[in-house]
Parts: C-alpha cells; sequence; structure tokens
C-alpha cells in the first residue's frame, strides 16, 4: 500500500493549470499574463479582508 504524499496526489489526477502540459503555452497567450495579475489582486483583496476582520 502507498502511504505518504502518494495518497493526498494520484496520477490520475488532472494538472491544475494548462500549462503544466506545455509550458511554452504560457508565452503565447497575452491573457495569463492578465489573469495573473487578476488573480494576485484577488488574493491581496482576500488577504485585506481576513486582516482587517481581526480583533
Amino acid at each position: 500500500m502507498a502511504t505518504g504524499p502518494v495518497a493526498l496526489e494520484p496520477p490520475s489526477s488532472p494538472p491544475p493549470f494548462p500549462t503544466d502540459i506545455n509550458p511554452g503555452a504560457a508565452l503565447r497567450w497575452p491573457e495569463n499574463r492578465v489573469f495573473r495579475r487578476r488573480h494576485q489582486e484577488l488574493g491581496r483583496s482576500v488577504k485585506e479582508t481576513f486582516e482587517g476582520s481581526k480583533p
């Protein structure tokens, strides 16, 4: 039986991002840069929300 992180991530699971399949695709996708910026802004706003809710 497999133990450790192998049980958490089976090899049959799909990759989280399509760029994992083809790393060069990120260079050909201009919208990827916009998506990354939006993602960073989203994470920042969520972080500020959580920090602001602390007593």
